[in-house]
């Protein structure tokens, strides 16, 4: 049966929510699919209580065929998933993302750019289930498999674009440390309650971000490596709660070289951080992390 990737947002975490630009990709090396086997509660975890949910709900925008879910999990249905819980990699979305392209009547096709917004907004209602909120970009994300540019109010746009991490790898460190975004959140909103903040955030973070997704873009590796380091240092600064004190020495060492440097991957506080290497030779000399193949 298909797979259904995880997610990563490389860029925007926490200014995503002021408007600031955010680019997400799939993630295949962690993914999902459905799989039949025996009745066992612990395999189906919480998919029967998601169908009544789906029923009560009663989601916008979508009729689903929850008479078919139900004969499915009574014959044993379940979501086999590797994404870990609480890193921020769309554990949730990945499920909503399946449970939609199974039994959703009359799906929104992935090639339908013009009901993206559309399907965002449905996709969010479906994993309120999971979350007191969600903004649905977990879950589009999992469902059109292809990286995409959330653009601060206006709708949602696939980015099809190819980056050749030879040049300067990626990498990902993980925490081993599962978290919840929502405290994280509430962290950068007091934060920003602050105009001293406020300006900060707004006159060096969030250019650093659009230059970042723009040169990421364009392949330009140049521009991506100080506008990643430019985030690495902001975030070092000023949101030193959100990096795990086991991740610091790491991290400082990068702003001293200058040959790599790291960045939240999402809300922070443990799961993964991306990482950026100058090149080859310094991501080899590491020996951490996991490149990632875009």
């Amino acid at each position: 049966m298909k797979n259904y990737a995880s997610k990563l947002l490389l860029f925007g975490e926490h200014i995503v929510i002021k408007g600031a630009r955010a680019l997400a990709i799939p993630y295949p090396a962690f993914s999902g699919k459905w799989r039949f086997g025996p009745d066992d509660p612990k395999l189906q975890q919480t998919l029967p209580a998601f169908s009544s949910y789906l029923r009560d709900k009663k989601i916008k925008g979508v009729d689903f065929d929850l008479a078919a879910f139900d004969q499915d999990l009574a014959n044993g249905l379940f979501f086999e998933s590797n994404i870990p819980v609480g890193y921020g990699l769309g554990s949730s979305g990945a499920l909503c993302a399946a449970v939609y392209d199974r039994y959703a009547k009359q799906p929104i096709k992935r090639e339908d750019s013009a009901q993206l917004a559309q399907l965002q907004a449905t996709l969010a209602q479906m994993e309120g289930f999971f979350h007191a909120a969600s903004s649905g970009v977990d879950p589009l994300v999992c469902y059109l498999g292809s990286p995409l540019l959330i653009q601060g109010g206006r709708p949602p746009q696939t980015i099809p674009f190819t980056y050749s991490t030879a040049a300067s790898p990626f990498f990902l460190i993980d925490t081993h440390i599962s978290r919840q975004t929502g405290p994280f959140v509430s962290i950068f909103l007091q934060k920003y309650e602050k105009t001293d903040f406020q300006t900060q955030v707004n006159q060096t973070l969030i250019p650093a971000n659009e230059a970042a997704i723009d040169a990421l873009l364009a392949s330009d590796t140049d521009k991506l490596w100080a506008s990643f380091q430019e985030i690495s240092t902001f975030e070092y600064e000023h949101f030193s709660e959100m990096i795990p004190p086991s991740i610091l020495p790491l991290w400082e060492e990068g702003l001293r070289k200058e040959d790599f440097a790291l960045k939240l991957c999402g809300a922070g506080g443990g799961g993964f951080m991306l990482g950026l290497a100058k090149n080859t030779e310094v991501m080899n000399r590491l020996r951490v992390g996991q490149a990632i193949i875009f």
